[in-house]
């Protein structure tokens, strides 16, 4: 019996100088997860990239909205949201700053401040009666509230981005945007969103822009012993209310038993 002898074909010329001519990838060509990852980021045209947000459901951008549900703690005191801090802060009479701040929901702290009766939902009516006692009391928005409104959603987005280990997940999602531009695309509001036409002033994209930007100047800072001693600080804050608001819990289930 012969054994059948498989002969390899002798490459062309053109195959053979292909092979002699090809070049190793260098350390820049080989896949780095980092450089993928910001090649969403990257445009091939000149047009800038444009991240918008409105919808606090939105994925993943949703998160920059003010209504998105995540406690901050401002000045010693902790809020349910940015909007309720924002809200709450529109008003110096104690009484009236607390209801805002007790609003079940950013849309009804915003339907308080608002001052202007409310319709549709029964839980949205139940408003209407501390709506009705702030302006039978003469309550109304700080004379100075335009000049210091802006401040006061800076420090509301510090509180919400700024921290390294309580919202480290917030922090990441902006400092991700690289310099791509943020809009909030509000069909209603045309000062803190773009408005209907596209054509707001989007505040509240700027200031985002602007915290990204700060953040990323802190990055480069080596962290001291007072930094470490504010997040600590910040960390038994967020503890002592968590404990609080268990007992509270307690105390009502005891009570309803």
């Amino acid at each position: 019996m012969s054994t059948k002898v498989l002969k390899r074909s002798a490459p062309s010329q053109n195959k053979l100088a292909r092979f002699l001519n090809k070049k190793p990838k260098t350390t820049k060509e080989l896949s780095n997860p980092e450089e993928e990852d910001d090649e969403k980021f990257k445009n091939k045209s000149t047009d800038p990239v444009i991240i918008k947000f409105w919808k606090a459901t939105e994925v993943p951008y949703g998160r920059f909205s003010n209504y998105y549900v995540y406690s901050v703690t401002i000045d010693g005191k902790t809020y349910k949201s940015t909007e309720h801090y924002y809200q709450q802060a529109k008003f110096t009479d104690p009484w009236f700053k607390e209801q805002i701040c007790n609003a079940a929901t950013p849309h009804q702290a915003k339907c308080l401040a608002g001052q202007k009766k409310v319709s549709g939902y029964r839980s949205n009516l139940d408003l209407n009666p501390i709506i009705e006692e702030s302006i039978q009391k003469g309550i109304k928005i700080r004379a100075d509230w335009k000049e210091v409104r802006e401040d006061e959603m800076r420090k509301a987005l510090r509180s919400k981005f700024g921290g390294l280990l309580l919202n480290g997940s917030l922090r990441k999602l902006l400092l991700g945007t690289k310099s791509a531009i943020i809009q909030e695309t509000n069909l209603f509001d045309e000062y803190w969103a773009t408005g209907e036409n596209g054509n707001g002033q989007n505040r509240l994209g700027h200031l985002l822009m602007e915290l990204r930007q700060e953040l990323l100047d802190d990055s480069k800072k080596k962290v001291t012993g007072e930094d470490l001693m504010k997040i600590y600080n910040m960390s038994t804050n967020v503890y002592e209310n968590t404990a609080q608001l268990i007992q509270k819990t307690i105390d009502i289930s005891t009570k309803c038993m």
